[in-house]
């Protein structure tokens, strides 16, 4: 299981962050806890303000890039939306903006009308658009190693520039600060 003990940065908008660490030392689980996917089982996270974020803020503000999204029916059965949907719903952007966001990040118009786990690492793109359009802030990948970095590195030097340009703080957990050579603005090595 990963953890982060004694851990404390100052993460800025329009910065893309690494944080490295070995597999199981707290990258991954850096990236997930600010997504607001986990819970914390102590310290705070702070915002600039000095006003103590919870996990129900963190998820109103994040977006964990690559996340397969699903809704509930009402009779509370699991059903997953097509990206189209999702880039319909709960957004603050106008149209026009949105249809920019997926223009710049490539979606295939073919797989708009499809659920993010039948659309393959294009998941990564859509889940930023859909993020960029609820108004989200803060971006969290998953943890790369070089394997997925290979498979990967258009997609996230793509979704990583234009987080960036929107003023996103955007982290990316790593083994290996290589891997994330020209991708990131600032690294955070949790090894030391």
């Amino acid at each position: 299981m990963d953890k982060l003990i004694n851990f404390s940065h100052n993460f800025c908008n329009s910065t893309v962050y690494g944080v490295v660490s070995n597999s199981g030392a707290g990258a991954w689980a850096l990236s997930y806890t600010l997504a607001g996917e986990a819970k914390l089982n102590s310290g705070d996270i702070v915002s600039g303000d000095n006003e103590k974020w919870d996990m129900r803020r963190l998820r109103q503000h994040s977006c964990y890039v690559g996340d397969i999204l699903y809704k509930r029916n009402k009779w509370g059965l699991k059903y997953y939306p097509t990206v189209e949907q999702l880039l319909e719903e709960n957004v603050v952007l106008p149209k026009p903006s949105i249809n920019n966001l997926v223009e710049q990040l490539e979606l295939s118009p073919t797989r708009m009308n499809r659920p993010l786990h039948l659309i393959s690492n294009e998941r990564w793109n859509a889940t930023v658009a859909i993020g960029l359009a609820q108004g989200k802030s803060i971006f969290c990948f998953p943890f790369l190693n070089k394997d997925w970095k290979e498979s990967l590195i258009v997609r996230l030097e793509t979704c990583s520039s234009l987080l960036k340009n929107h003023q996103c703080i955007t982290i990316v957990p790593s083994d290996s600060e290589y891997i994330l050579t020209n991708i990131v603005d600032e690294v955070v090595n949790l090894q030391q």
